[in-house]
């Protein structure tokens, strides 16, 4: 399979998991331990948060299909390597 079908193949399953999410988080991974990593994605899993590690071009692509505007602004998008997000609603009183 050519590599810009497959790349379009994971924007397009990316597109669907973040149009039912509830928030989304974007941080730099960069420097984690396996071991720590893998304790993250349990306890993300546990709570019914689900990690996706993402090209930053990749996330790019998935948030203009979103029409989510003003982050390729952020002084921060450089830094961003990863996208999270939650299925559930956040609960009540919480700053998601």
């Amino acid at each position: 399979m050519k590599a810009v079908v497959k790349k379009q193949q994971t924007v397009d399953a990316l597109v669907e998991s973040f149009k039912g999410a509830t928030a989304v988080y974007l941080l730099n991974f960069q420097g984690i331990t396996v071991d720590k990593d893998n304790a993250l994605r349990k306890a993300l899993a546990a709570k019914g948060v689900k990690y996706h590690a993402v090209k930053n071009t990749l996330l790019k692509r998935v948030l203009e299909a979103l029409k989510v505007e003003g982050l390729n602004d952020s002084a921060h998008w450089r830094n961003v390597c990863d996208g999270r997000f939650r299925r559930r609603p956040a609960p009540a009183g919480s700053r998601n």
